[in-house]
């Protein structure tokens, strides 16, 4: 069975397109902070790859684990709230990224419910999850007051985690789709000087 170069082309057509919709619904970050004694491993998903400025809608799941003096907490959309407000927090499809230095937000993922003392991580423009020491990354494992709270003053636009490299998949179905289309082109060559 011999295929005609449309039926070629339109394979090819199709593997481009699979390699770009592989990651069409969301973009995932990862990041290691490390302040004070704690360190903080985010990954962090967003929906419909979002840039820009994000909000609480734009944030499909994470999983944030502090590890400090008291132990360690992971933190995941099952176990935990987030609140995102103002416009510090940023994504571009390569980073994400929070301005220290703005006028009007903060980022707090907590366990259990918002505002219960839970082990959080906390990022803020306009002073601290708690306390009075201006803007701020914090973190701590357990419950508020078990353990000294792991805090480091920021200032300016920080990246706080980056994209992946793409999956094998997606390489392999932008290689097959190129692939396909210089098949589809060379085949077109042929047909038209033997014409």
């Amino acid at each position: 069975m011999s295929f005609k170069p449309f039926q070629v082309g339109a394979v090819a057509l199709a593997g481009l397109l699979a390699s770009l919709a592989t990651g069409a619904g969301a973009t995932t970050y990862t990041g290691l902070r490390s302040f004070d004694g704690a360190k903080v491993h985010l990954v962090i998903t967003t929906k419909n790859n979002a840039t820009g400025v994000l909000s609480n809608a734009d944030i499909a799941s994470w999983d944030i684990t502090v590890v400090d003096a008291g132990g360690s907490f992971e933190m995941t959309e099952l176990n935990s709230q987030i609140a995102v407000f103002g416009t510090d927090l940023t994504a571009t499809p390569f980073a994400l990224s929070f301005d220290f230095s703005g006028t009007d937000s903060g980022v707090l993922w907590e366990a259990a419910t918002l505002g219960d003392g839970g082990p959080f991580y906390c990022i803020s423009s306009i002073g601290p999850c708690s306390g009075d020491v201006g803007p701020a990354a914090e973190a701590a494992s357990s419950q508020y007051g078990e353990v000294p709270m792991a805090v480091a003053l920021r200032s300016g636009d920080q990246v706080i985690a980056t994209t992946a490299v793409p999956e094998p998949a997606a390489w392999t179905f932008l290689l097959m789709g190129f692939g396909g289309l210089g098949v589809t082109m060379r085949s077109r060559r042929r047909g038209a000087a033997a014409v």
